[in-house]
């Protein structure tokens, strides 16, 4: 953090103190994160059971499984050196995606929590799969198939007064070289940290104002209450990872989840997106007096909602868009999050169509890695429903055939295909719900040259699955 002093959180300089006590915690990590990874490879994580390209696809019934349980420690003034030098760990107990690194994480004694990032292998023109692909296929395996192991392992361990976070690279050499790696681990860093806090919270029964001291990586010593770290607008602690003045203007805190969906701490949304970290948010697919599901009858010519966005827009100028989505805020209900977006994105002034979640999805390309929860929308005119679009946002939108929007897809996805920009499985064949009939299409063949967004292609095949599922 910057020199200067913050309510809740304060910069000090390192002292002797801290090298002696970083000397106490710093042990050498022996568990292979490939043996870790395959303890769990027969067992797929449920969100991610049955995957197709860059998405993974859950059962109906949705598991939130996979939480980390927290026993209880005995309270203590410093770190037990047999503690500290211990390397016993757990199983993987959660994966998640961070950049170019599968991240699975493993529990130890109490106190004691380690990050391993293994890399995942770049797409090539040679290979089926594309960028996402291969990241949702580290996410189901457990493991990214290099026969490299852990490229860096965290750790973090803590006391009632103390959070002492470390980072080594492959043969435990301190991590070094990629500027953009040393920043990636400085923010998975203060993840830890909020994590660590809460176990002291959970374990050591501590109150909120309980000042501790944290001690990252680069030894900085920072001093603060467990409040200022386990809030949601933990922006203070994330102050030295943003750009100047960033938190004077606002910064948006999302949460960085797990393959299913639970949060491991909140982040601020433009590291999110600058790291590419796994975060969670909503798809809704809207559509013209009834309510889509498995058994609508005569989909075909059920009617939804498709826009085009504007050629002003920093992502994907001009392209278009079967779904309204959005991100969720830290801790934010994924319904609250959806009925937000359908309100501000088509300018309703009351959202009263708009269905329970339906299922999750977990889509990934190079530039988005999201855990989806699906709904829909019934859009009445007749009730007073009227779409009033943000003209900076959206330069054309209209109801079409559902059909349509399944053959413009398809024809959409083998444009990225063969200018090797489809981020899922090369030989995706997209699952049709409906019959084509032309005749309903009208006399324009525009629809055939639509562009969708990848990841919200990636979104309607997950759909296209689960509509097919009964």
């Amino acid at each position: 953090m910057r020199n200067r002093r913050r309510a809740g959180c304060d910069p000090l300089l390192t002292s002797g103190f801290v090298s002696v006590l970083l000397l106490l915690i710093q042990v050498s990590v022996v568990v292979d994160a490939f043996q870790s990874a395959v303890s769990i490879s027969s067992t797929p994580s449920p969100l991610l059971g049955r995957t197709n390209g860059a998405w993974g696809l859950p059962s109906k019934t949705v598991s939130r499984g996979n939480h980390i349980l927290y026993a209880s420690v005995d309270k203590a003034d410093m770190i037990d050196p047999s503690i500290a030098s211990s390397t016993e760990l757990g199983g993987v107990v959660q994966l998640s995606l961070a950049s170019s690194f599968l991240v699975s994480i493993q529990e130890g004694h109490d106190s004691h929590e380690e990050w391993n990032l293994a890399r995942i292998p770049d797409a090539d023109s040679k290979s089926r799969h594309g960028v996402g692909s291969l990241a949702i296929d580290a996410l189901n395996k457990g493991t990214t198939g290099e026969s490299t192991a852990n490229e860096i392992t965290l750790q973090t361990r803590f006391t009632d007064t103390h959070i002492v976070v470390t980072s080594t690279g492959e043969n435990q050499e301190e991590v070094g070289g990629s500027s953009t790696h040393e920043e990636l681990i400085s923010v998975l860093q203060r993840v830890m940290v909020q994590r660590a806090a809460k176990k002291i919270l959970e374990t050591i029964d501590k109150t909120l104002n309980t000042q501790v001291t944290v001690i990252l990586e680069n030894k900085t010593e920072i001093s603060c209450q467990l409040e200022s770290i386990v809030r949601n607008d933990c922006v203070d602690l994330f102050e030295a990872c943003l750009s100047e003045g960033a938190i004077e203007n606002g910064v948006e805190m999302v949460d960085m989840v797990d393959a299913n969906g639970a949060s491991l701490g909140v982040v601020p949304r433009p590291l999110v997106h600058k790291f590419n970290l796994l975060h969670r948010g909503i798809g809704i697919l809207v559509s013209e007096n009834v309510h889509i599901d498995q058994n609508t009858p005569d989909l075909g010519s059920t009617r939804v909602y498709v826009h085009r966005r504007t050629d002003t827009k920093r992502i994907f100028p001009s392209m278009y868009d079967m779904f309204v989505g959005g991100v969720s805020t830290a801790g934010e209900d994924a319904k609250l999050t959806a009925q937000r977006e359908v309100a501000e994105e088509l300018g309703l002034k009351r959202v009263v169509g708009l269905s329970s979640p339906l299922f999750q999805c977990t889509v990934c390309t190079s530039y988005n890695r999201c855990v989806v929860s699906m709904f829909t929308y019934q859009y009445d005119a007749s009730a007073g429903d009227t779409i009033a679009w943000q003209e900076d946002e959206v330069a054309w939108g209209e109801f079409v055939p559902y059909s349509m929007v399944e053959e413009a897809a398809v024809l959409s996805v083998d444009r990225l295909r063969q200018g090797q920009n489809w981020p899922g499985n090369s030989s995706t064949i997209l699952p049709r719900k409906t019959t084509l009939h032309l005749s309903m299409f009208g006399n324009s063949d525009d629809w055939k040259s639509w562009d969708f967004v990848p990841d919200g292609l990636l979104v309607w095949e997950a759909w296209q699955y689960w509509m097919l599922e009964m």
